[in-house]
């Protein structure tokens, strides 16, 4: 008789303990999918919100001095979309995909044939950038004739080729506006003056 209850309670104790085990297992996927959430929609800066499955969230390609790509929405995962990127978030914290870089201005420029010039645009180009790039912007060179000098960019980034010394990069938010060349070019260009 004793061994019977002994039996008995052994198996009691060892379906308690699977019961046990499964609701700690359900209430960790439970866990696991309220801690689940991923910045979503078309600004990467907004806050982030729950996902219905999965652990990743996704982000549009990005490029330094272009951006984001504009056809690809911040959410919770690729499922084989062209131009996105994946991210898995860390067991304390949500919103792996939030956008981290840095925005900052520049400025393109064209050519006047009037005053046989380059002249720098009324408003700024918006410029893109990861958290680790460094800012620069782009402009034609003192010198630079009308075809000499073209940005792909609007005037963001460095120059293409560092080796044309038709144009000439610089650091900084907005380093390529017109008061900022002026700044620069107007003493070089008296200095050279002065030498001829």
């Amino acid at each position: 008789m004793k061994s019977v209850i002994f039996v008995a309670l052994v198996l009691l104790y060892t379906v308690n303990a699977r019961l046990v085990k499964r609701q700690a297992d359900s209430d960790a996927v439970e866990s696991d999918d309220e801690a689940y959430s991923c910045v979503q929609g078309s600004d990467g800066k907004v806050e982030s919100s729950d996902c219905e499955a999965g652990d990743k969230c996704s982000y549009p390609s990005f490029v330094d001095y272009v951006g984001y790509n504009s056809e690809v929405e911040w959410g919770c995962g690729c499922a084989g979309a062209d131009n996105c990127e994946e991210c898995e978030n860390d067991a304390d914290a949500s919103g792996c995909n939030a956008d981290k870089s840095q925005e900052f201005e520049c400025y393109n420029h064209s050519w006047n044939a009037e005053n046989v010039a380059w002249e720098a645009a009324a408003e700024a180009s918006s410029c893109h950038v990861s958290a680790e790039s460094d800012v620069k912007c782009n402009s034609p060179a003192a010198l630079a004739l009308e075809n000499e000098w073209t940005s792909s960019r609007s005037g963001c980034g460095p120059c293409a080729d560092e080796e044309n010394d038709k144009c000439v990069s610089c650091e900084g938010d907005g380093c390529n506006s017109a008061a900022a060349l002026a700044a620069f070019f107007l003493p070089l260009m008296a200095a050279l003056y002065a030498i001829m």
